[in-house]
């Protein structure tokens, strides 16, 4: 009896939504450039077609409800914000008019107790400047003293809308195109594995030389992405180890 030829199976289960989509996007198009030597699969390449473009339209869906980049860039707006009035403050310090002075002297003490708010994680720095912007209403007479009203009021409008966006990510709608996503990757995933039976039992009845071409380059395929994931996940770790050092740095300097 011949040798079935053994084809690399992926982790692609694991894999982030893009990546699974690039996967599967380098894997039909590899299958359907072996035409009609793939006949017996054909039905099987079809589905997976379909469901890779049902892929492309849920990815598009989710970028639309997370809104990833406009978040991103209002989060740093709202820092540089933050750090603007921090330093027109400090700068106000040494003011000639001792109004303005001991005003100043005030507000840095407030500052001060919210001054690590830039770095902590988007949600949590949202509650964080909400309490302080609700000092600062306390505060109005210094805030305008110092002409920082403008500069507040900036502060609590890129909040909002960051704290608007981000709770749109939780909404039902978002969900369902999430539980969407979820059951076409699953489906995705098992039509593929499927495939590669299917294409294993080829082997078997017709000869590995055959299909020899077809299970090297998805192979190679399968190993470049391997690697990607590797990056990938790598990556993530050595940004959250990062983070935790931040943490911890700043936890030493305040004992």
């Amino acid at each position: 009896m011949m040798m079935k030829k053994t084809i690399k199976r992926a982790n692609q289960r694991g894999y982030r939504n893009h990546i699974h989509f690039e996967f599967f996007r380098g894997i039909v198009a590899l299958l359907i450039s072996f035409g009609d030597s793939l006949k017996f699969i054909t039905e099987l390449i079809l589905r997976i077609s379909a469901l890779l473009v049902e892929e492309d339209k849920a990815m598009d869906q989710i970028r639309k409800y997370e809104h990833t980049d406009e978040i991103h860039k209002l989060d740093e707006a709202r820092d540089n914000v933050f750090y603007g009035i921090r330093d027109t403050i400090r700068r106000h310090h040494k003011s000639l008019d001792m109004a303005k002075a001991e005003a100043a002297k005030r507000l840095d003490a407030l500052f001060e107790l919210y001054k690590n708010v830039p770095k902590m994680p988007m949600p949590e720095e949202s509650s964080a400047l909400q309490q302080l912007l609700q000092h600062l209403d306390k505060m109005d007479g210094d805030v305008k003293l110092l002409g920082l009203a403008d500069w507040v009021n900036d502060l609590r409008n890129t909040n909002e809308r960051v704290r608007g966006l981000t709770d749109e990510r939780k909404s039902e709608s978002a969900k369902r195109i999430n539980n969407h996503m979820k059951t076409v990757r699953a489906s995705m995933d098992s039509i593929y594995a499927d495939i590669l039976s299917h294409i294993e039992a080829a082997c078997v009845l017709e000869g590995n030389e055959k299909y020899a071409s077809l299970c090297n380059q998805i192979n190679a395929h399968v190993d470049t992405y391997k690697a990607i994931y590797t990056r990938e996940k790598g990556k993530r770790k050595s940004e959250k180890s990062e983070e935790l050092k931040v943490d911890n740095e700043e936890l030493n300097e305040e004992s």
